[in-house]
């Protein structure tokens, strides 16, 4: 994550009850097999490859999805402030398929960072980041609503410990909370925040939720709702 929450710790104590299993299987993807994944990049504010990351998706040409923690310190940042962010995407061993600056941030007015109503919180940690440049040489991943719980999910993230390297972790079994976040039964760690959650094929995944916090060896994911599909119809 580029900027440290608390919300994840919160959350082991948020969420209790009976978990979901899954038979995961996590991947270190080589740079030859990265191109079916280039829409999924890092994010940094530095230098790519830093220990200090988030994960990020390409949603239409010129705008990520992630999530709002990663982004929020620099919603009233100046434009040369943006610009020390970047999206790599398709980032591995030191080598991407495009990377730009960014120029703009969206983040629900919900959102309210370090704010007691955690759950709240979590419910709108999701951001739109506008791109300084299009990025016309990938495919972005569509929106789908989220699908019954005996399909399994999947999801492409970057971590801080080895910032150079994407996991591919699949076979994750899920549920919906009453409190509104989508459960995954499959561990995340720092860096993996923003990361999409994906369904469907890998040469065709479809996005329906954003991993936005963790609690033992669960992943806690928004799921999108009108104000982000309406943002992103806007935006493009």
């Amino acid at each position: 994550m580029i900027k440290p929450s608390i919300l994840a710790i919160a959350l082991i104590c948020l969420f209790v009850g009976p978990s979901v299993v899954s038979a995961q299987q996590v991947t270190r993807l080589t740079p030859t097999q990265q191109a079916p994944w280039a829409a999924v990049g890092q994010l940094v504010k530095g230098r790519i490859g830093t220990q200090s990351v988030c994960t990020a998706t390409l949603v239409a040409p010129d705008v990520i999805l992630t999530a709002a923690h990663c982004v929020n310190g620099a919603k009233n940042e100046t434009p040369s402030g943006l610009r020390q962010y970047t999206f790599a995407a398709g980032w591995n061993k030191g080598e991407a398929f495009a990377t730009r600056s960014i120029s703009e941030i969206i983040v629900p007015r919900s959102y309210v960072p370090g704010g007691e109503d955690r759950l709240r919180n979590l419910n709108s940690d999701w951001a739109l980041v506008r791109l300084s440049d299009p990025i016309t040489n990938i495919e972005p991943v569509p929106i789908v609503p989220l699908p019954g719980p005996w399909e399994t999910v999947y999801f492409l993230t970057y971590s801080n410990a080895e910032p150079d390297t994407p996991y591919l972790t699949s076979g994750c079994a899920h549920r919906t909370l009453e409190e509104g976040p989508l459960q995954i039964a499959c561990p995340v760690s720092s860096g993996n925040s923003g990361a999409a959650v994906f369904v469907g094929q890998p040469d065709n995944p479809q996005i329906v939720a954003v991993i936005a916090a963790k609690a033992q060896n669960n992943a806690f994911a928004v799921v999108p709702g009108e104000e982000l599909l309406s943002r992103i119809e806007s935006l493009q």
